[in-house]
């Protein structure tokens, strides 16, 4: 069995390939990462994993997001392009771009096709001056957003109910860290995690409280932005 570092190189050197037109590499991809999230340290940062890999943050980052995709959604990923840096740089590209590059994808006959021309030529356009696309934002940014704007009593209450909900260490931490302040910033994978995690506490009927009024209130708000 692998430790940490030793999966992670062995599930890049296989992510790299980017073999999205391949079956066989789609499910060999998919299992070295499940693999992978079985060895992710305890609450790890996008800094310290690349720092102790020495590689670049955005690729951790990355990474570490294909980690907490639920297997169906990673599987689409990986068959629809199979490319980790096209999966960053989408969110600088529009709707319809995005869907023009999936049909050229979607065109390739042989196996050992990849999206490596699609990345030169997105990476050319945004080397280019003209270039003013703004990040686009994820389903789960947008609601980390909605969170910062509702009542920050609701961190104190949540704060003394997770203590019996049996969560784990990154979840409570995150938590804290949002009840400090509104102004707090999670990065994608931070935001998938606990959007992912609250939304399933939520469904589980955690936030389906009837008592005291403000608490319930609030929680009926949490409920109505996660979905």
């Amino acid at each position: 069995m692998y430790n940490f570092s030793e999966q992670f190189r062995a599930t890049k050197s296989i992510i790299d390939l980017g073999y999205y037109n391949d079956p066989s590499w789609v499910k060999e991809t998919l299992s070295s990462i499940k693999e992978l999230k079985k060895s992710l340290p305890k609450n790890p940062t996008v800094y310290s994993i690349a720092e102790n890999l020495n590689q670049p943050e955005w690729y951790v980052s990355q990474v570490l997001v294909w980690c907490y995709l639920p297997e169906e959604k990673l599987k689409i990923e990986l068959e629809s392009h199979g490319s980790i840096l096209f999966y960053y740089l989408r969110d600088y590209i529009t709707p319809n771009e995005e869907e023009d590059i999936y049909e050229q994808l979607a065109s390739a006959k042989v196996k050992n096709a990849t999206a490596e021309h699609i990345n030169k030529n997105l990476l050319e356009k945004f080397s280019n001056n003209s270039f003013k696309e703004k990040k686009r934002m994820t389903k789960e940014e947008i609601q980390i957003e909605k969170l910062k704007g509702i009542d920050q009593t609701v961190w104190s209450f949540l704060n003394s109910d997770i203590e019996s909900w049996g969560v784990d260490n990154e979840f409570k931490s995150l938590i804290k860290k949002i009840g400090k302040s509104s102004n707090y910033n999670l990065g994608k994978r931070e935001s998938l995690f606990f959007i992912d995690s609250f939304t399933s506490y939520s469904k589980v009927g955690y936030l389906d409280v009837k008592s005291p009024k403000k608490k319930a209130s609030l929680y009926d708000e949490l409920k109505t932005i996660l979905g």
